[in-house]
């Protein structure tokens, strides 16, 4: 979130709790204009309520709901494989509950998650367990995802399970966007989906660099950023309409 005074930032991530257990914890920020650092205004554990075990290799990825500054969806791998979220609807007040989403996911899949159009959906994409293939649910925040989608019937350019991927709609397009590294290569290898019964489509542009590890992507009107590592060194793709521009270090 921003105002004229800065930005709030939220992180999510994974620590040990008493030796043992595995938790996930929120980091709220303040970052003001100008300022050299953040500050850090908390920093809680938001899994107490989930009992059956966080994997030790879990993925994260968050969403915001709707632009509102408390109303959060915290995606992760149980210790079974199946995907599970926590939802903090203004969590301070009413605390985080979990709710099932899918799976069963790969052990150690990336989890990229979006939000989609104006009816409210989010898409969760993470590699299924059972084939090993990249896959997609959409869902419209209830319990349950319901079955998913195959994102495309093979594997692209260096997939393997532990490829690192992001995700984000383009709402002026009614487009998903899934973008993942080849592990083996790091060619960045995109699909879309225009619509929500189309199918997804492969993509690769040779304007994009390749990648040293993680990716995150963003997308707006008819706008779409990916960021990533590429040489040690902090790289964007930036797409208009449908041209994507050559890579820039930041």
């Amino acid at each position: 979130m921003t105002d004229n005074r800065g930005i709030d930032v939220n992180l999510f991530y994974l620590s040990v709790q008493n030796a043992t257990d595995l938790v996930i914890v929120q980091a709220a920020l303040e970052c003001s204009l100008g300022a050299a650092t953040c500050s850090t205004v908390s920093n809680q554990v938001i899994s107490s309520s989930f009992a059956n075990g966080i994997s030790p290799a879990s993925g994260l990825s968050a969403v915001l709901l709707n632009n509102e500054p408390s109303r959060f969806r915290v995606y992760f791998q149980a210790a079974k494989g199946l995907i599970w979220t926590m939802v903090g609807d203004d969590p301070s007040e009413h605390g985080w509950s979990p709710h099932q989403i899918a799976g069963p996911a790969a052990d150690g899949s990336s989890i990229a998650a979006s939000l989609g159009d104006k009816d409210g959906a989010i898409m969760v994409a993470f590699v299924f367990n059972d084939n090993g293939m990249l896959r997609a649910v959409e869902y419209t925040d209830s319990i349950g995802g319901g079955g998913g989608q195959d994102v495309y019937g093979r594997a692209g350019s260096g997939f393997v399970k532990t490829s690192r991927f992001a995700a984000c709609f383009g709402a002026t397009t009614d487009t998903y966007h899934i973008y993942y590294v080849g592990r083996t290569t790091g060619d960045i290898v995109g699909y879309f989906r225009t619509g929500a019964k189309a199918d997804w489509t492969p993509n690769q542009d040779k304007a994009w660099g390749t990648a040293d590890g993680g990716i995150a992507s963003v997308a707006w009107d008819n706008q779409v950023r990916m960021l990533y590592m590429s040489g040690g060194k902090l790289a964007m793709s930036a797409q208009d309409n449908t041209t994507w521009s050559k890579m820039d270090y930041l």
